[in-house]
């Protein structure tokens, strides 16, 4: 199992972020899962400094010439043992023999088969006209491919809610990248202030080097203009509706089941702006160069009236991308056989199913079935408990498995686990414990995590031996007697 990985990617102004920001969302699901991340970049963004600094993540300057055989060596030796992700147009099939011909695990994160052959171990394709005939003759690497796997930030799937759909699309968010040279974004302004009843949110990067213009059209729209937003999800949340550039935008406004117009506002966006439409998920408006501000206009009016295929287009967009790429990337760098998500409201019938199956109640302190009042009652006070930590385990095929919780106080934390009935006799009891743990030895201020176990509960005790977990010792818990073991963080390497 992987203790660490590196990035190797750069981010600046004529890279853009798009890199970076992916790397870093595939490096915080990595150290969730007990994977301590850094990056290697040559001459990194100071804005992207900052970012890596906040969220506690290593950068390394790279000290060779960028994207040649220095590069190559220079990102092995400092990758020691570790995963290599690699993310970049610039590293080309030379790089990757280089970097490949002295040893390591590579993963390559890859876009557009820029490279005419990939050596490296996988290959991650996130969009969704990924399909594996693209890699056909150019790699024996192992396949990631398509939105299951879009990297997007944790709060994109904690914030979807299947929410309902409106007659009538009322609040419109218009989201058109962080640079937008061409000054699109002003463009679909001018074009949607004659239409009523729209409550407008425009978002830019602080970079745009337009920005004074986009202000003044707002300002004279009365539209509500954000710069450099944190709160994507947010509102998300808010919007009916959006109009979007094809982009990485386009996973989190499906994720979060908001129907979209897509606007191509480069070369390299047309492939997800279309695939999107082909899904279900979006409607293109195509080339910006291309669009009259009237066809702008008529489609938005058009689509705000459509509740049905508003509707279609949501629903499409949710199931497309579910927003746990990351966790499912992870499984495969840390060669396990789960990867966990958090619980959530759908998963209260699944967990009642799980909790009254004969075998989970034998193994229980209380051994009476639960009543539904009870169970949802008891499930909602979980989730809302910030002490609590809910977790659901989903194998391979994303079938789930069972659930792993925590209850934390202070520098310790207690742990209970079931494996769902079908599951039973695979070793996913040891599977949930260990990928739960190191999930919360995640945060350093966390030093022991105990189990209790009925005395009698010899399968319950084996499972937690293999976890890692002390031999038992005598004890009680809620007025019965039990044996207790536990677990420090230097025991998982954690």
């Amino acid at each position: 199992m992987a203790k660490s990985c590196i990035f190797r990617t750069d981010v600046s102004p004529s890279i853009g972020t798009g890199h970076g920001m992916r790397c870093l969302v595939l490096a915080q699901a990595c150290r969730l899962a007990g994977c301590t991340p850094s990056f290697l970049s040559a001459h990194p963004a100071e804005a992207f400094q900052d970012r890596l600094k906040k969220e506690n993540v290593i950068l390394h300057a790279l000290k060779s010439a960028p994207y040649g055989k220095d590069d190559a060596l220079e990102t092995r030796r400092m990758a020691d043992d570790a995963w290599i992700i690699v993310d970049g147009y610039t590293f080309d099939a030379a790089y990757l023999t280089a970097l490949k011909k002295n040893g390591g695990r590579i993963l390559a994160i890859d876009d557009f088969v820029h490279a005419d052959h990939y050596a490296c171990d996988v290959i991650l394709n996130q969009n969704v006209y990924a399909a594996r005939e693209m890699y056909a003759g150019k790699t024996d690497a192992t396949l990631l491919l398509g939105t299951r796997y879009a990297l997007l930030h944790p709060e994109f799937a904690a914030a979807k809610k299947g929410r309902p759909v409106p007659d009538v699309a009322c609040k419109v968010l218009v989201t058109l990248g962080g640079a937008d040279v061409d000054n699109v974004t002003r463009t679909v302004i001018n074009a949607l202030a004659a239409l009523e009843d729209l409550e407008m949110k425009v978002i830019i990067g602080g970079a745009n080097p337009n920005r004074v213009s986009v202000e003044t059209a707002c300002s004279c729209a009365e539209m509500d203009l954000i710069v450099d937003t944190t709160e994507m999800h947010a509102l998300m949340a808010w919007a009916d509706m959006a109009i979007s550039a094809g982009g990485t935008t386009c996973y989190e406004l499906a994720c979060m089941g908001v129907p979209m117009l897509t606007i191509i506002l480069a070369e390299n966006q047309r492939a997800v702006a279309e695939g999107m439409e082909k899904a279900g998920a979006s409607i293109n408006l195509g080339w910006h160069g291309n669009l009259p501000a009237q066809a702008i206009e008529q489609a938005v009016g058009k689509l705000s009236q459509d509740q049905k295929k508003r509707n279609r287009m949501a629903r499409t967009g949710e199931v497309l991308v579910d927003g746990y790429g990351a966790p499912r990337v992870c499984r495969v760098l840390q060669n396990t056989p789960v990867w966990l998500r958090g619980a959530k409201a759908d998963d209260c019938k699944t967990v009642f199913v799980w909790a009254n199956d004969p075998g989970a109640r034998a193994a229980s302190f209380s051994s009476d079935p639960i009543p539904w009042e009870d169970h949802v009652r008891w499930f909602e006070a979980k989730l809302a408990d910030p002490a609590h930590h809910f977790f659901i385990g989903h194998d391979e095929a994303d079938r789930p498995v069972g659930q792993v919780r925590f209850v934390r106080e202070g520098t310790k934390a207690v742990v209970s686990v079931s494996v769902a009935p079908e599951a039973r006799g695979k070793g996913w009891g040891t599977a949930l414990i260990t990928a739960g743990c190191r999930r919360m030895f995640a945060d350093p201020s966390l030093a022991t995590i105990e189990a209790f176990i009925r005395p009698e509960n010899a399968a319950s005790q084996a499972v937690f031996k293999k976890a890692g977990f002390s031999a038992p010792k005598q004890a009680e818990i809620h007025g019965q007697p039990a044996l207790r073991c536990q677990v420090g963080r230097a025991t998982l390497g954690a």
